[in-house]
């Protein structure tokens, strides 16, 4: 006899020898892929028997970067990782194109040089800037000051001219 039915009724009229036969219960694994790589095993479906550790990878091409799985995997983050077929399961291995990224580490440099730049005209212009600042009111004040020295000089210089003297209480003033 031979029989696929499960279960099988058997009539025992007389001593029989019977065999089973098992075959493992067997599940699909779809693998596909969302941008440009590949994946080991490659895209399509596999067939593995039930409990069956899967290990898969996913390379990028030039250009992409692994971004993630989708589906049920161990770890979604991981380019390599392991799927348990405990059932028929489709998963997809996700690639980023680089040029895409490219632009945010770009923004950023020049959003930093400027930034940058800024901050070092702030301390040129507070350093230097200030410093001609400083120099140009010293000037300034040493330019008033000199003025006031001449100014006191003249004055001086008069006052010697004019030498007051007062003669013999009689409130007299003499020139010289």
């Amino acid at each position: 006899m031979t029989d696929t039915a499960n279960p099988v009724t058997i009539n025992m009229t007389c001593p029989k020898n019977i065999t089973a036969n098992f075959s493992p219960i067997m599940h699909n694994l779809e693998i596909k892929i969302n941008g440009k790589g590949s994946t080991n095993p490659p895209t399509g479906n596999h067939s593995y028997a039930e409990g069956e550790i899967v290990t898969i990878v996913a390379t990028p091409d030039d250009g992409w970067r692994f971004s993630h799985w989708t589906g049920e995997v161990n770890d979604k983050k991981a380019a390599t990782t392991k799927v348990n077929v405990d059932a028929s399961k489709s998963i997809t291995a996700n690639f980023t194109n680089k040029s895409s990224l490219g632009l945010i580490p770009l923004i950023i440099a020049i959003f930093g040089a400027l930034v940058l730049v800024g901050i070092g005209w702030r301390y040129y212009y507070t350093t230097h800037k200030k410093s001609e600042k400083t120099e140009i009111e010293s000037d300034a004040e040493r330019r008033q000051t000199a003025k006031s020295r001449r100014r006191q000089s003249i004055r001086l210089k008069k006052e010697q001219q004019q030498k007051v003297v007062t003669g013999g209480g009689h409130g007299q003033t003499k020139k010289y």
